[in-house]
């Protein structure tokens, strides 16, 4: 978040004061995204309930985010693990370079 900086936004008719996340622009873009997708979720519903609407909405992106967050960390792991394999590599053929150390 950018400090305490705040923006008013539109997200199904309700206007809403959020934080700013990184630049206003980024703040509205990401307002734009929960509209679009409250939106297609009222496409695909034969009923209107715009509170069930927001929390499916709210409920997908917070799933993706996990997801997201989850695959981050395991391509961390991965490179750990692969950093670690090169550095043994290094230390192996420096050895064999110079085997008096």
């Amino acid at each position: 978040m950018s400090g305490s900086e705040r923006i008013a936004v539109r997200v199904a008719g309700v206007k809403l004061t959020i934080p700013v996340y990184k630049s206003p622009e980024f703040t509205e873009a990401i307002a734009a995204r929960v509209e679009e997708r409250l939106q297609e979720i009222e496409a695909s519903s034969r009923r209107i309930d715009s509170h069930a609407f927001a929390l499916q909405a709210a409920l997908e992106f917070a799933i993706e985010c996990q997801a997201r967050q989850d695959q981050g960390e395991e391509e961390a792991r991965e490179l750990a693990k692969a950093l670690a394999r090169a550095a043994s590599a290094i230390r192996a053929a420096a050895a064999d370079l110079n085997p008096d150390a």
